[in-house]
């Protein structure tokens, strides 16, 4: 399970304390004792590394911390703006656990239901004699098996490559796209807050850009627009991809002059897009395991009641 709460609070508690005074390292290594557990010990080796001189985002990136959140640090370091983007990632975590306990929280029981009635279902012929008692688990294996399955099967198209193609096409990047541009947009805005120039910038997102597909087209929009093959910062994000209203805010603030708010505020809109649909996906996802269990439960009863008026019937006859 993904420690979020513990990365809220180490991001919390590293920006209170560089707001206090201390050194990046003596910061890090005391937020590292606040959050605990298996994010404390990575930001306790990054720790030790920025006390030897290496930069803090070089160092957490190291340990195996967030990309995107390493390059926001990157962009902190260099702006002078640590503490402040530390307590957006702090935010951004905080949001992140509370949607995920959400939607464990929805779907733990529908799994658990469909579990039961799966386990219930061979009952009648298991009572009748007709099937042996370890058939009752058959159902439930099958059950968590294709769970695994799908779970295995996801981590082989990651690594392969294919399933960062799939969270750019229908249906998969309706829930998937808003999610990735969030990530992008909040990596651009900490970028240009940082002043960077917009080539810089976007190579930074693609660098922690967690679909590579998308990493190469921000890559090479970034290349097109330093080689003048793109117009504007604007034209680069439609190469790679980003359409509708998140394209026309980003347009008006480059337009405007007020870049890093306009990069704001279309991050706010894609995560709260991404948060919308999530839940509705999870909302579909529990009721159609509702259907299963009720369908399975009623199958069991008529089952049950078919043996019981076979029985009543045999036993007339004799």
């Amino acid at each position: 399970m993904i420690h979020w709460a513990r990365q809220a609070q180490l991001w919390e508690t590293l920006a209170s304390t560089i707001d206090a005074g201390l050194p990046p390292d003596r910061a890090l290594a005391m937020a590292a004792e606040t959050a605990g557990g298996a994010v404390g010990r990575r930001a306790r080796v990054a720790a030790a590394q920025v006390a030897l001189g290496k930069p803090l985002a070089e160092a957490m990136l190291a340990v195996g911390e967030d990309p995107v959140a390493c390059a926001i640090v990157r962009a902190g370091e260099q702006a002078g703006r640590l503490p402040v983007l530390a307590r957006q990632l702090a935010e951004s975590y905080r949001l992140r656990a509370r949607l995920r306990d959400d939607i464990v929280g929805r779907m733990v029981y529908p799994t658990i239901l469909v579990h039961f009635a799966l386990v219930v279902l061979p009952l009648p012929w298991v009572m009748s004699g007709k099937l042996a008692g370890w058939t009752m688990v058959l159902g439930p294996g099958l059950l968590w098996l294709s769970i695994g399955l799908t779970m295995a099967i996801a981590w082989w198209t990651g690594r392969a490559g294919l399933l960062a193609r799939l969270a750019l096409r229908a249906p998969c990047s309706a829930l998937c796209w808003p999610a990735l541009a969030a990530d992008l947009m909040a990596v651009l805005r900490a970028a240009i807050g940082a002043g960077m120039l917009a080539p810089a910038a976007l190579e930074l997102a693609a660098g922690s850009c967690a679909n590579r597909l998308l990493a190469e087209r921000v890559m090479k929009a970034a290349a097109d627009l330093r080689q003048g093959r793109s117009a504007d910062l604007s034209a680069a994000l439609e190469a790679c991809g980003v359409r509708g209203d998140l394209l026309e805010i980003i347009r008006v603030g480059e337009t405007s002059g007020k870049l890093e708010e306009a990069f704001g505020q279309a991050r706010t809109i894609a995560a709260e897009r991404f948060i919308w649909r999530l839940q509705w996906t999870a909302r579909i996802t529990t009721g159609t395991a509702y259907a299963i269990a009720m369908l399975v439960a009623a199958g069991t009863v008529l089952t049950m009641y078919s043996a019981v008026l076979s029985q009543a019937a045999e036993g007339l006859e004799q």
